[in-house]
């Protein structure tokens, strides 16, 4: 009975970190990137979706800095965590 209640206030709290009911692990968006997201992270890029939203991803490979304008595919990975998964 515990661990109902427990993935009820989960999906709760997922909803509410995310932005609503409709976001939910494995959303993804369309959308550009428009710069560095946190100053001296550099895994971490801005991006502006498709649908209007400002996303904060992480991209993990090392090598070159992602430029602004880069088209990219984000996917939502956990409670407000996004990842850039794919260039376009």
């Amino acid at each position: 009975m515990a661990d109902n209640k427990n993935m009820e206030l989960n999906d709760k709290m997922m909803a509410n970190a995310t932005g609503g009911n409709a976001e939910e692990r494995g959303s993804t968006a369309i959308g550009t990137v428009v710069g560095p997201g946190v100053s001296g992270d550099p895994t971490i890029y801005k991006v502006h979706a498709d649908d209007g939203r400002d996303i904060r991803a992480h991209y993990w490979a090392i090598g070159k800095l992602l430029e602004p304008g880069t088209r990219v595919k984000v996917e939502l990975i956990g409670q407000a965590k996004w990842e850039i998964i794919q260039f376009l």
